[in-house]
């Protein structure tokens, strides 16, 4: 009886101790990337690869950053033993001489004590970003500065009024138009609208606003109270300027944008490719001047404004930022890295095509 007592014991021991093994494990293939060094305003990317090493299911709770500076991006949380994801890590180098990130990897995977991961500090990988940061030229403009800066002229009025003359960089989209096209604009981005003198404006930014565009503005008094009070400032006219005038009663959205503010604000985002590229997708606001054609344009851009100049690589906006500066120009720039860059950093955010 008691060898038969003896047996069943050590078997549910077997079972117990059976049970207890199986559990999820993740490893990663390597934990630290060095990227040697890379210049100020550019975005270094790497993927990492998460493996379930273990016999049961594994489940990628959450994954942190220690720097705002980092977005992470992992297309599947949940592994079957054997299978493996990519996290792909996106480092900004956004200032200092250097970066240190680290990311915590969090799963359900217990401890090297058995117990579940249960709080914020009970990661189970720890993964290190890490490198140099080189100085840039002081007329570098970072994809994120030009984000952050980012700001959307929309001209409410019919083709042939924005034809005859609007505002530098508005792009333009009838009032009657603007809920079927307004998914052409970002959410996130400074939209100022603005019509003749107000009578579709107000309407627009309450158009809007109800469908959480939440940084949504109309030029107080339209397009004619800009001709009172500034003339023909950071305007493209073709014809004779509208006439003076304009209405500042404000409207029931409660979001005027002062005329002042606005010329304090103002800059000049110019796509130096040729007319076809510029079709096929460019950065919302800019303007298409050819790099041979710039100078054609000197007597017209806004000398003491910032002048923010591009092309896919870089590979002419060094003549074109040295040419304006030549000219007098108080404060031309170049956006880092060109299209290519922005879109490597963004994506598709803020690029219009025709």
């Amino acid at each position: 009886m008691m060898r038969k007592a003896l047996l069943i014991g050590c078997l549910v021991l077997a079972v117990w101790g059976g049970v207890a093994v199986a559990s999820p494990q993740i490893t990663v293939d390597q934990p630290e990337y060095d990227f040697g060094s890379i210049g100020l305003g550019y975005m270094v990317k790497h993927t990492f690869v998460l493996q379930n090493t273990g016999d049961e299911v594994l489940n990628i709770v959450y994954v942190r950053a220690s720097c705002g500076c980092t977005t992470t991006d992992l297309p599947a949380s949940s592994l079957a033993p054997g299978e493996s994801v990519p996290l792909e890590v996106l480092v900004l180098a956004d200032h200092g001489t250097s970066k240190n990130v680290f990311i915590y990897v969090h799963t359900n995977a217990p401890d090297s004590a058995g117990n579940a991961n249960d709080d914020r500090m009970d990661f189970d990988i720890k993964l290190v970003v890490k490198g140099a940061i080189t100085p840039g030229q002081e007329y570098n403009m970072a994809p994120f500065e030009v984000a952050n800066d980012m700001m959307i002229l929309v001209d409410l009025r019919d083709a042939a009024a924005y034809q005859a003359n609007h505002l530098m960089g508005a792009i333009n989209i009838p009032a009657n138009e603007l809920a079927d096209r307004m998914g052409s604009l970002q959410k996130g981005a400074r939209i100022i609208v603005y019509d003749l003198a107000g009578e579709a404006a107000d309407a627009a930014v309450q158009t809007l606003l109800n469908s959480g565009y939440m940084s949504s503005f109309y030029l107080q008094g339209g397009l004619s109270r800009w001709v009172a009070v500034q003339g023909d400032r950071f305007l493209i006219y073709e014809t004779p300027l509208p006439a003076a005038g304009g209405s500042i009663t404000g409207g029931s959205s409660g979001r005027p944008y002062d005329l002042g503010t606005l010329r304090t604000e103002f800059y000049v985002l110019i796509d130096l490719r040729d007319a076809a590229a510029y079709a096929a997708g460019h950065l919302s606001g800019a303007m298409n001047i050819p790099a041979a054609q710039l100078s054609q344009w000197f007597d017209r851009l806004p000398q003491e404004k910032r002048i923010i100049v591009y092309d896919d690589d870089g590979t002419s906006a060094t003549a074109a930022y040295q040419a304006l500066d030549n000219a007098g120009f108080d404060r031309p720039m170049i956006l880092l890295g060109g299209l290519n860059e922005w879109i490597y950093q963004y994506g598709n955010q803020y690029v219009l095509s025709n």
